[in-house]
């Protein structure tokens, strides 16, 4: 055998044994399913009451969520921007299909304009937070 087969040769016993390789891996890990959480925890506030809540709900759930305080279907999550430290709630978007007003799909900064804005978390720095949208009644 030549060079040049021997190495085809090689490269293709190299593939087989890595496509084994890897579905060894994937029967024996478990489902990538199991891993997904589905339950999460949004920090937010109520827009009727005004009242911090901490929400423990399923990954699918979108808000606004049911107040513990209140009772309304008004938390939503708190945003903290990366360039001011601000945190708020963004501009509430309506969507024909919903009831209540949705969450943007980029939250804006109302403070400084910035798009660079994550959920917010206990622990990080927050230099203020940024006035409420109104709710409606």
């Amino acid at each position: 055998m030549n060079g040049f087969n021997r190495n085809l040769v090689y490269g293709a016993v190299a593939v087989v044994l890595l496509a084994v390789a890897a579905v060894l891996y994937i029967t024996r890990s478990g489902s990538s399913a199991a891993q997904i959480p589905r339950r999460v925890t949004t920090y937010g506030v109520c827009l009727a009451c005004q009242q911090e809540a901490v929400i423990a709900h399923a990954t699918a759930d979108v808000p606004p969520f049911e107040c513990p305080h209140c009772g309304e279907r008004a938390v939503y999550r708190w945003c903290w921007c990366l360039s001011c430290k601000t945190r708020f709630v963004p501009n509430l978007v309506r969507h024909p299909e919903s009831e209540y007003p949705g969450m943007p799909v980029v939250p804006i900064c109302p403070t400084c304009g910035s798009d660079r804005c994550r959920s917010y978390t206990p622990g990080v720095e927050v230099a203020e937070d940024a006035p409420l949208p109104p709710w409606p009644q």
